[in-house]
């Protein structure tokens, strides 16, 4: 319910928006804080959510080991820090959708990259409605 059929939306959406999804489909509240939001909203409307930014995260293998990586997603920029390696990764996901291009170590981005490692920072430990 609340998808409508053969409609194709691009607002980013990602894993933590599955429970917070099925429990509006089925009309209850989630008894614990969940870090995502129902998609129907997003279904319906092709502006609604376009600012969203999104944490990504792999890792760690073991309990309290390192990361793979933890990164940002916006609707124009995709941001990766690889925490054990010291190596940053930008992507204009506009111009270069298939991250062929990183620009994280042109002087031109420089702005860019640390605008997007500050929302990395801002999402990083995020719970409830701040990862919304």
């Amino acid at each position: 319910p609340g998808f409508p059929v053969n409609v194709t939306r691009l607002q980013l959406a990602g894993h933590i928006d599955l429970a917070p999804t099925m429990a509006d489909a089925a009309g209850v509240t989630p008894a614990l804080t969940v870090d995502g939001i129902p998609l129907q909203p997003l279904a319906a409307s092709p502006t609604e959510g376009t600012g969203r930014s999104l944490l990504l995260e792999a890792g760690p293998k073991t309990v309290d080991g390192p990361w793979f990586y933890r990164g940002v997603r916006t609707n124009q920029w995709a941001y990766i820090d690889y925490d054990t390696e010291a190596f940053v990764e930008l992507y204009n996901m506009t111009s270069d959708p298939d991250q062929l291009q990183n620009l994280a170590y042109l002087p031109a981005y420089s702005d860019q990259r640390a605008t997007m490692a500050s929302l990395l920072s801002e999402l990083r430990d995020c719970e409830g409605v701040t990862c919304q």
